[in-house]
């Protein structure tokens, strides 16, 4: 990772903390939700997508009119992956109109997870964070803040409550994860013509082999033994609430979108302005979701610290130099955690979980 990135990523997770600490000072935390993390969250991650687009205007309409001409093929096929994108989009509204979801909500919706995947995989392809989870930044948030409940209709709302399964959290987004293995690809010379069909049969085949393991799991140790299995029921008592409890437009939460989108471009704009302004707009997205990079922030603070250290040391030269090191130090955390887990599965003793 770029310095500025986990330096920006320690701090603004202390940012957030600060918060909290002046909300309860000030009595903030009377307003339900404060401090809105996941409503700031949002708002950042639509600037990150907006000036990614308005960066990308002159690519963008490229391919567009590249549509319309003859392509050449280190042009690439634009057709192609414009064809795919339209088939993609027509089966997820035919699936959720069928579901009864309605039109209107069908293309609100989509549109706001789409503007942050593109963010999310704009923040992996730039920065490269350990992480990119944030499970309070989804569609389903923004739109029931922004409209509430009351204008949506059932239908609408079980399809939102059903598409929990794809956008509760980002740390298995497929739009960063396949783009970081084009970029892989790209790097080792292979053809990423391809790549596509693996990519593609990898999601068939994987997704079916996760359904059987998740059941057979379920029905061979019990539903309470496995970490959050309860996840349907998170999805339905949601579900429950939003039509017992119909809501309006939350003011509250909007006001604090259009805050994490104005920080975002506060924290983009000086950026442009001041080459060495040492923080990052993707660390104060990232960071908001405290309950995640909670389990990071310190490793990532630790790393700061050394790198930045030895380059004032030694510069470029000494980092290179101490370069090999970390990585072996790394590889041999997952060469221990990786033992452990063999260890657990060839033996039954129940040892040191090194990932749960």
């Amino acid at each position: 990772m770029p310095s500025e990135m986990s330096f920006s990523l320690w701090f603004f997770y202390l940012f957030w903390k600060a918060e909290r600490v002046f909300g309860n000072a000030v009595g903030l935390t009377s307003l339900p939700g404060f401090p809105y993390d996941g409503q700031q969250g949002i708002g950042a991650c639509l600037a990150i997508a907006f000036f990614a687009l308005v960066g990308a205007r002159q690519h963008l309409l490229f391919i567009l009119k590249g549509l319309f001409r003859h392509q050449t093929r280190s042009e690439g096929n634009y057709r192609w992956a414009a064809s795919g994108l339209i088939l993609g989009l027509v089966f997820l509204a035919v699936l959720s109109y069928r579901g009864g979801m309605a039109v209107w909500a069908i293309l609100l919706y989509f549109l706001v997870y789409y503007l942050l995947s593109i963010s999310i995989a704009r923040i992996r392809s730039e920065v490269g964070p350990p992480t990119h989870e944030m499970f309070n930044i989804t569609p389903r948030r923004f739109l029931i803040d922004l409209l509430g409940t009351k204008r949506f209709s059932h239908g609408s709302l079980t399809m939102m409550s059903m598409f929990f399964t794809f956008n509760r959290g980002s740390r298995a987004h497929p739009m960063p994860h396949i783009m970081e293995g084009f970029k892989l690809a790209h790097e080792s010379k292979m053809s990423q013509r391809r790549l596509i069909p693996v990519i593609m049969l990898s999601v068939v085949v994987g997704s079916l082999f996760a359904f059987w393991a998740y059941l057979f799991f379920i029905y061979k140790i019990g539903a309470d033994t496995i970490p959050h299995a309860d996840m349907a029921g998170t999805t339905y008592n949601s579900l429950r609430n939003w039509i017992q409890n119909p809501s309006d437009t939350s003011v509250t939460a909007v006001v604090f979108v259009c805050i994490g989108f104005t920080f975002t471009s506060f924290i983009w704009w000086m950026r442009r302005l001041f080459p060495l302004w040492p923080f990052h707009p993707a660390g104060y997205a990232l960071a908001s979701s405290t309950w995640t990079f909670g389990w990071l922030w310190f490793s990532v603070f630790v790393s700061w610290a050394i790198k930045t250290t030895l380059l004032k040391i030694g510069g470029v030269k000494l980092y290179r130099k101490a370069y090999p090191l970390f990585l072996g130090l790394i590889l041999g955390e997952f060469l221990a955690g990786g033992t452990w887990v063999l260890i657990r599965l060839f033996t039954g003793i129940e040892v040191y979980s090194f990932f749960r």
